[in-house]
């Protein structure tokens, strides 16, 4: 669950340093331990944490709205996004409502959904590309 890549020895290029999976061939090209750098992560969610009676759409997200399906679900809903630093960027509270819309325009980069409703909840990890 990190953000980032350690990759010892990338530079490693077999002929002398005899390591088969380094990031460089003897040509000096990329080999193929750089591919999972090739895809654009495309914009939506994945859930991290769920239970059912949560659903969030559209996936990918469109216009800057995040809708929420809360049919299921009594009482007061909470609803955070927050940075990957855990920093809340958008908050907002429901009562006994079935669907709401957040306006999350946000920048790129990735955050999480947290939605608490009683002793449920779900966390989803949204990322804006």
């Amino acid at each position: 669950m990190g953000l980032g890549v350690i990759y010892w020895e990338p530079e490693g290029e077999k002929s002398w340093s005899g390591y088969d999976l380094s990031c460089w061939g003897s040509d000096g090209k990329p080999t193929a331990a750089l591919d999972a750098f090739l895809y654009e992560i495309p914009t939506g969610l994945s859930s991290i944490q769920s239970e059912p009676g949560f659903l969030i759409y559209p996936n990918p997200n469109a216009n800057g709205l995040l809708n929420f399906d809360l049919t299921t679900l009594k009482g007061t809903t909470v609803i955070k996004i927050s940075d990957v630093e855990g920093k809340m960027v958008k908050g907002q509270t429901f009562t006994d409502q079935s669907k709401v819309s957040m306006d999350i325009r946000l920048g790129k980069g990735i955050y999480m959904v947290h939605i608490n409703n009683q002793n449920r909840r779900t966390v989803q990890k949204l990322i804006i590309n």
